[in-house]
């Protein structure tokens, strides 16, 4: 029997080796492309997961929910899961995890309640949001996992 070449083996087309010069790469990059589909909408993006505020309630002294529009990219949730929440603030990404406020509903929205913490940058700056903001949601995410980026949260 004769071992199947490997990957690096492997005869290229002309085709491939046409799509892989250098000319091309501007179209092979998708980081590239998520610049321009954010330029023509802030929601938008091919990899990441997104959201636009749609209304900020205040909910008691010092809480405030977040209702959001995720984009195609945001898998859902079910009850008893949370987020990661990432916000620029000044100039750097931050992250924190919060709990979905809501029941999954028909039209996707989602609702966050976030208390604000004076030690906590994320909650301070996501009570800072207004309506038609957009940032960025990670995937939903069991309370009791045990996967490394929970305990990030």
């Amino acid at each position: 029997m004769i071992p199947s070449p490997t990957p690096a083996q492997r005869p290229v087309s002309p085709v491939q080796r046409l799509w892989r010069h250098p000319l091309w790469a501007p179209l092979n990059d998708v980081q590239a492309w998520n610049r321009l589909a954010r330029v023509l909408n802030p929601a938008w993006s091919f990899t990441e997961s997104t959201a636009r505020v749609l209304r900020v309630v205040d909910e008691a002294p010092g809480v405030r929910s977040l209702w959001l529009r995720p984009n195609r990219r945001f898998a859902g949730f079910r009850p008893g899961q949370h987020v990661l929440l990432e916000l620029e603030i000044n100039g750097a990404r931050q992250a924190r995890c919060f709990s979905f406020s809501h029941a999954p509903r028909p039209d996707g929205l989602v609702r966050l309640t976030i208390k604000a913490k004076p030690e906590g940058p994320v909650s301070a700056a996501a009570h800072r949001l207004q309506p038609g903001q957009v940032l960025r949601l990670g995937r939903a995410q069991e309370t009791s996992s045990r996967d490394a980026t929970i305990r990030r949260c």
